[in-house]
């Protein structure tokens, strides 16, 4: 999810091209991680085994 501190933005990808914007909520059930992206104002589901991330709520 990025390499450097300053690398942010809304992107649904996996490992390093996902792009979050102020992740302040983490969560986890069932092996998935869910997280509040909160300026981009959605909701992120985190599938570790594929480092994945897909946007589960929310339109930005």
């Amino acid at each position: 999810m990025g390499l450097d501190l300053f690398v942010f933005g809304d992107t649904d990808d996996v490992n390093h091209n996902v792009r979050l914007q102020h992740p302040i909520g983490l969560d986890c059930f069932d092996g998935v991680l869910y997280v509040a992206d909160t300026y981009n104002h959605k909701i992120k589901r985190v599938l570790p085994a594929t480092r994945g991330s897909f946007t589960m709520l929310g339109a930005g």
